[in-house]
């Protein structure tokens, strides 16, 4: 029996024999066991906790099976202390009992698949972490509050996909990019936070986040969507599958719409392109048959073809669609800049639209947006015809007896925005009240 603060130094020798078997770094240096908790020693007195193992079989993972672990600062071993500093990679993935999990003040970094697929309620992410890997906490089925630190500048990869009791988020004012499928599959994600600042949405980020009605793009944004075709050759659009959002304004700044960005928002009812887009990539807009108004502000015809509205579902029939006689043709009205109909007219995809001219310097997107969430079956953020943007961004929800909640519920809600304004709202299912 391997008693607590045992330390295991196992030769290089011994670790080459191994790594034939299974490759994993550990073997070949120094490691602390300590009041449950493995470690891996670092340069300098540092620790990485890592993965449990049977010291009798070097083959044989255990998974840690407690349900709440209280990481420490610091570990005492045969008179050095020793200073925690990340998270190794997997070092708690598959964890399938693990509720709760404090981390250290110590803690810098943040391994790849970390905590995933654990059942984590709640993690705060310590303000001196500047680092957290792909798929950190991807699939973590019972994650309903994320506490994320100032300190980190992105979000990578996978991060929290599949979180599906995620119900709000705010992204700090640090960070400049969000990764490729960062939020995906977030059902129940219907507030997010984007902070000034915010460059880069990757492909993905959003997609499958069937609760979310609205998002604010923040005017830093330069890429929306932006894919890596070295690792995927046809990515998930940036908010396919979000079928109960009901707007999008995309900022100035984006030139490209990357593949299918909005396939199948199948609430989507306005849309609102800036005039630095030149491009409009194939699909982002299918199986979106509720749109109703698409403003463009580039007097230039931006560049499609009839697949950004058009889908083949399946390629090998011999019947393809036919652009024109979609649904989003029929009932959407493309506004374009004053002066640019005739040339919005001749192209071959936007003529087919019903076109009507605007003046840009006189168009009220405000209103347009709350036209947009009055006319959703259900609209959450509409408070006597106020906006988030008339309020000010929501930051903390209360309900009657001042308990904070992670969003907005039915019933009666107290929300303090950050502005300094405090409402009372009543929620129904079709309306809500102050």
């Amino acid at each position: 029996m391997i008693q607590s603060s045992t330390i295991l130094s196992v030769r290089n020798s011994v670790a080459c024999m191994l790594l034939g078997l299974f490759s994993v770094q550990t073997f070949a240096q120094e490691t602390i066991f300590q009041d449950g908790i493995m470690y891996r020693v670092l340069d300098n007195y540092k620790l990485e906790v890592t993965q449990k193992y049977n010291f009798a079989e070097f083959s044989d993972f255990q998974n840690y099976d407690e349900e709440r672990i209280v990481i420490p600062e610091t570990v005492v071993y045969d008179n050095n202390t020793y200073t925690v500093t990340s998270i190794g990679n997997l070092a708690f993935n598959y964890c399938k009992k693990l509720r709760t999990v404090s981390l250290p003040n110590s803690l810098k970094t943040i391994g790849i698949a970390a905590f995933m697929q654990t059942p984590l309620e709640i993690i705060e992410i310590p303000n001196n972490v500047s680092s957290v890997g792909s798929s950190a906490f991807a699939n973590c089925n019972q994650l309903e509050e994320v506490v994320l630190p100032s300190s980190i500048k992105s979000i990578p990869y996978n991060t929290f996909m599949g979180c599906k009791k995620l119900k709000t988020i705010e992204i700090p004012e640090n960070v400049l990019e969000i990764g490729p499928c960062a939020f995906a599959y977030c059902n129940s994600l219907d507030t997010i936070l984007l902070p000034d600042g915010l460059t880069t949405i990757g492909y993905g980020a959003f997609s499958g986040c069937e609760s979310l009605v609205e998002i604010n793009l923040p005017e830093s944004l330069k890429n929306l969507g932006n894919n890596d075709l070295d690792n995927y050759s046809y990515p998930e659009g940036v908010f396919e599958n979000c079928i109960n959002l009901s707007y999008i304004r995309i900022p100035e700044g984006v030139e490209l719409l990357y593949y299918k960005a909005f396939y199948n928002c199948s609430s989507l009812v306005l849309a609102i392109i800036p005039s630095t887009v030149k491009e409009i990539s194939m699909y982002s807009f299918s199986q979106c048959d509720k749109l109703k108004s698409l403003y463009c502000f580039n007097p230039t015809p931006v560049d499609i073809g009839t697949d950004v509205f058009c889908y083949d579902q399946n390629p090998y029939d011999d019947e393809v669609p036919v652009f024109e006689e979609s649904e989003v043709v029929k009932s959407c009205t493309l506004y374009v800049p004053s002066g640019s109909k005739a040339a919005y007219e001749s192209h071959d995809v936007w003529g087919a639209f019903k076109i009507v001219e605007f003046d840009p310097d006189n168009v009220d997107l405000d209103e347009l947006e709350n036209a947009a969430l009055v006319s959703h079956e259900w609209c959450p953020t509409v408070i006597n015809q106020f906006t988030q943007q008339n309020l000010g961004i929501p930051a903390t929800y209360y309900d009657i007896t001042g308990k904070k909640m992670s969003g907005q519920q039915p019933g009666i809600n107290i929300i303090k925005y950050k502005n300094g304004v405090t409402k009372k709202i009543i929620v129904g299912n079709n309306y809500v009240a102050e």
